[in-house]
């Protein structure tokens, strides 16, 4: 859906889906949407029902939360829509500030429109890089409107809160839960939150690093604009090769470094042994990936001689996204 300044959705709100989802396992609407936007299959999978790990149909959506593709496409599905929508509106310098759960309806016709543009701006105000009051929901904020004033705020705010709406998609959970405000806010500026994949492994890898990318702590970091968002999540929904690259550990340890600075004058004192350090975490960080394409690439084999061919060259086409040089991916490829 467009960005239209009046227009009459009939559905139900995103957060009223998620409640559901949580509490019962299931929602009538979302179900229905499941199915409507499996009508129209990824190119390279046969039409029909999806199957599960298990090889069975998936005739449900708590089924295909549990395995197979269909829940996890729908997802993609629709937060494209949304970042359409965001792009047409940030192209036009309106910037939302409160997407979140509540402000997204999913309409009887199975498409997820943004409402409630009460915080919109736009970009050229000069209320929005200057103090004032902190505005927008906390679990869905991004950390340069938490540090109001002292980050420049503009249209990659909501990059971060559609990411943030994609996160609890995919967990039916909150990026960063706490009891208080300050300490949901406390997590958004000092914290990752943990890998979607930590909670449900099936969720697809290429899915996670999306969701991870838009989520980034520093908007430079981030999808620039929130048609490069829509595009990957295209790219993953006709299995092809995602723009957004995963963060090794050595990445990972610099990200948190940059945000203590204490720490970093400390590393900064111990030149040698940083370098020590970050070598072997290098080394480190290429043998996990090394291990993780093996492992997809056994799990591949496996579904391949049980006879589940679309299942195990979907696994063999993510291990070669990871790694596109890897031999034993293209062998396994070319013997199936």
């Amino acid at each position: 859906c467009h960005y239209y300044a009046m227009e009459l959705v009939e559905g139900q709100p995103l957060s009223d889906v998620l409640k559901d989802l949580t509490g019962e396992g299931s929602n009538p609407l979302l179900e229905e949407t499941v199915t409507k936007l499996g009508e129209g299959e990824p190119p390279g999978r046969s039409p029909g029902a999806t199957t599960s790990q298990e090889g069975s149909s998936i005739t449900s959506l708590s089924d295909s939360q549990s395995g197979g593709r269909k829940w996890f496409d729908a997802v993609a599905k629709l937060i494209a829509e949304v970042a359409d929508a965001l792009e047409y509106a940030h192209g036009r310098g309106v910037i939302h500030r409160d997407i979140k759960p509540a402000n997204l309806m999913l309409s009887r016709e199975g498409k997820l429109c943004i409402t409630d543009f009460g915080l919109a701006r736009v970009a050229q105000e000069p209320g929005m890089t200057v103090s004032g009051s902190l505005l927008g929901t906390p679990a869905y904020m991004s950390p340069e409107q938490i540090a109001v004033g002292r980050m420049k705020l503009d249209h990659r705010t909501d990059i971060y809160s559609l990411g943030a709406v994609l996160y609890e998609l995919l967990t039916h959970r909150r990026p960063f839960p706490g009891e208080s405000r300050e300490e949901i806010l406390g997590g958004i500026l000092t914290k990752d939150p943990r890998p979607p994949r930590r909670f449900n492994p099936r969720i697809p890898i290429d899915l996670e690093t999306i969701c991870q990318k838009a989520m980034e702590k520093y908007p430079d970091r981030r999808y620039q604009s929130a048609g490069a968002f829509a595009n990957d999540l295209r790219q993953y929904l006709q299995r092809g090769l995602i723009a957004a690259r995963r963060a090794n550990i050595a990445q990972r340890a610099w990200k948190s470094i940059r945000r203590h600075p204490t720490i970093a004058a400390s590393v900064a004192l111990t030149t040698v042994a940083a370098i020590i350090v970050t070598a072997v975490l290098w080394v480190a960080g290429e043998r996990s990936t090394s291990a993780e394409v093996e492992r997809m690439l056994l799990e591949g084999k496996i579904a391949l001689e049980a006879g589940r061919y679309r299942e195990g060259m979907d696994i063999v086409e993510q291990a070669l996204s990871i790694d596109t040089q890897s031999d034993n991916a293209r062998i396994l490829k070319a013997k199936f």
